[in-house]
């Protein structure tokens, strides 16, 4: 086929449930060329992955889980009813497509053991059964509205106790929160109290916000948990009542719970960690667990706009990489603006930081050696891009809004 380019365009570089995906199928031809017809897919499903290896008598055994869960796959023709005879002239042809994503989907989400991700592929069918294919990933963003969780705005708490091997008195960790939802963008002022009548020092308090990841298979479920934002704070005293307030900016990340997807959860917890200044004595931890919404909490913190607020669709953030050499596109489908008489301004996006797409090729190279490894129950990735071999496919980094709030916030 004397094809010089074959590739897809997007409108928008997020799409959000219940939407259109708009673009374009672009067609570079250097002669004319005989075509049968031009395709496009469209695909959502979400696929877990990921194998332990287990020592048997002294000897390694390899033990695969899987699971996978299909959203919606459809096929259209954008050119069809060519002849044999029939030919394309030379150079650019560009054929419109639309899709009208359906209204309840996961929002997209690429973690090391599992992924929810969305595809368009563009098929050219040649005569002599010549078939060339392309495929682009897209975001799809489902909305967690903050506003209608009932625990969203409610304050959170937490009073733990632990008495230490040869004391009488304990320790006490209390954690406090204003609310128990939040959207990226913005910051989580967390509230400690430290009561230590034991005659072990307390020298830091450190907190994090993590990540709880479980995915799902019908043999066995995986929980990961990743740390994605830490602080700590130098205690005075080490021992009676000292009170420290720190505040943990939230970056991009998927939402919480995964909504619409049954075989990964996501979840987010505080956790206060009272270190012990001794190597025989255990850390006390006090965890509460919170909501990362994609629409703030009207109750609590309003964001500013990010960018002069219009009608006009927003940029995505400089940092944003396009796939290959695409323009960097616009998000022209933008729901905030419809929600509560635009009394949230839109947000920005940006792509999540824990798990980049240059961390995901390290694994693909990782493959080979972890057949030679033979620690008990070590729990290692699956390649996917090797099962996506149809199409021109690249790792992909979702994109999450980001909300801007008033500079007190972010220096709490």
């Amino acid at each position: 086929m004397r094809l010089k380019n074959f590739k897809i365009t997007l409108d928008s570089a997020v799409f959000f449930a219940g939407c259109s995906v708009k673009g374009k199928v672009c067609l570079h031809l250097n002669k004319p060329t005989r075509i049968r017809e031009i395709k496009v897919e469209y695909q959502g499903d979400c696929k877990v992955r990921w194998k332990e290896i287990h020592m048997i008598n002294g000897d390694p055994v390899t033990y695969h889980y899987s699971n996978d869960e299909t959203y919606f796959k459809r096929e259209e023709n954008i050119l069809s009813g060519f002849d044999t005879e029939d030919e394309l002239n030379a150079g650019e042809h560009f054929f419109d497509f639309e899709f009208e994503l359906p209204q309840h989907l996961p929002t997209s989400f690429e973690g090391r053991h599992g992924r929810v991700r969305y595809t368009v592929k563009g098929i050219i069918e040649a005569p002599k059964k010549l078939r060339t294919k392309t495929k682009i990933p897209f975001m799809v963003l489902s909305l967690l509205d903050l506003n209608k969780e009932a625990d969203a705005a409610n304050p959170v708490s937490e009073d733990k106790l632990k008495t230490f091997w040869g004391h009488l008195k304990p320790l006490r960790v209390k954690l406090s929160l204003p609310v128990g939802g939040y959207v990226p963008g913005q910051v989580i002022p967390v509230k400690t109290s430290v009561t230590n009548d034991t005659g072990v020092e307390i020298r830091k308090l450190r907190v994090l916000l993590m990540k709880i990841i479980n995915y799902h298979t019908t043999l066995k479920s995986l929980e990961v948990k990743e740390v994605i934002a830490d602080s700590e704070f130098q205690l005075k005293l080490g021992h009676g009542k000292e009170e420290a307030s720190i505040g943990l900016k939230v970056p991009a990340l998927p939402p919480s719970r995964m909504e619409y997807c049954r075989i990964i959860d996501v979840d987010y917890k505080i956790v206060v960690e009272a270190c012990v200044d001794s190597w025989y004595h255990k850390n006390l931890k006090s965890t509460a667990s919170i909501i990362i919404g994609s629409v703030p909490l009207l109750c609590y913190e309003l964001p500013v706009p990010g960018f002069p607020f219009s009608r006009s669709p927003p940029t995505l953030h400089s940092e944003f990489r396009p796939l290959g050499d695409q323009p960097v596109p616009q998000v022209i489908s933008q729901p905030y603006w419809e929600i509560y008489g635009g009394e949230v301004p839109p947000p920005i996006y940006e792509e999540t930081l824990e798990y980049p797409c240059e961390r995901r090729e390290k694994f693909k190279k990782k493959e080979k050696e972890l057949e030679n490894e033979s620690q008990t129950g070590v729990q290692e990735a699956v390649c996917f891009e090797d099962e996506d071999c149809e199409g021109e496919v690249k790792s992909f980094a979702p994109l999450y809004p980001v909300f801007k709030f008033a500079t007190r916030n972010h220096d709490a």
